[in-house]
């Protein structure tokens, strides 16, 4: 569904370096950011994994997906970062840098489940070319907790554009969108502001719920008693959150 309060700030932070979207899973931000990207023809995509970890194999998708909108982007640097060990990463950094400032049309990157990587060394290269990109790029990062980025210098020059957690929980309108598209019209407005409190907006809440209030003969009553024991929700936090932690 089309969420324009949210399609609006990403708009806005176009004219800024770097847009961070912050929040847990479930929370509607790889489905934003396609909905929102879609219609554009500036925007490259890269979903990350664990395997991005390492700095030369990041560098290597990262000027892949640029290359979706320029073709002969970095071919030298991906020739010579497939070939062996990387050069030192400052002048790596530097020719891609000065790769991207001689495209002249304007492109926005998106790294999507950038928590999924784990490298202080990737963090550095991002650091280093959020703070030398050219005017013609934008960083889109989505992610489920804050990157180890300078982050703090970023807001105080005001480069970074920030959509949180409150920003994308749903709000009584989008909630009654929502159920109407899933067949659920019939819901009064005190049982949509009942779900929207109990799932705080949380939109993986919602479409449970959803799924639930389906199969339900008792609306009103299954609505009352609607919390995070719900088993589907439950199945999704095991699944998405508490499998993916340490032991510790």
């Amino acid at each position: 569904m089309s969420r324009p309060r949210l399609s609006e700030a990403l708009d806005r932070g176009l004219a800024k370096k770097l847009t961070l979207l912050s929040a847990p899973a479930g929370s509607g931000k790889s489905v934003l950011l396609a909905a929102w990207a879609s219609p554009r023809d500036d925007c490259a995509w890269l979903s990350l994994g664990e395997s991005e970890s390492a700095p030369a194999r990041f560098l290597l998708y990262f000027i892949s997906a640029l290359q979706r909108l320029f073709p002969r982007f970095g071919q030298n640097l991906l020739s010579a970062l497939s070939a062996g060990p990387p050069s030192p990463r400052e002048a790596v950094m530097t020719e891609l840098v000065n790769g991207i400032a001689a495209v002249e049309r304007q492109c926005v990157l998106i790294l999507d489940d950038y928590h999924l990587v784990d490298s202080r060394e990737v963090d550095a290269l991002l650091d280093f070319l959020v703070a030398n990109m050219p005017p013609t790029m934008h960083l889109v990062i989505s992610t489920r907790e804050d990157p180890a980025l300078a982050l703090g210098a970023l807001r105080l020059k005001s480069c970074v554009s920030e959509i949180r957690a409150d920003d994308l929980h749903f709000r009584v309108q989008e909630t009654r969108e929502f159920f109407a598209n899933e067949g659920l019209a019939s819901l009064s407005d005190d049982e949509l502001a009942a779900l929207g409190r109990r799932s705080e907006g949380w939109i993986a809440g919602l479409k449970l719920a959803s799924i639930s209030l389906k199969k339900s003969a008792d609306s009103s009553g299954f609505i009352a008693s609607f919390t995070g024991t719900n088993r589907y929700v439950m199945d999704f936090l095991v699944e998405e959150v508490l499998a993916r932690q340490s032991a510790e």
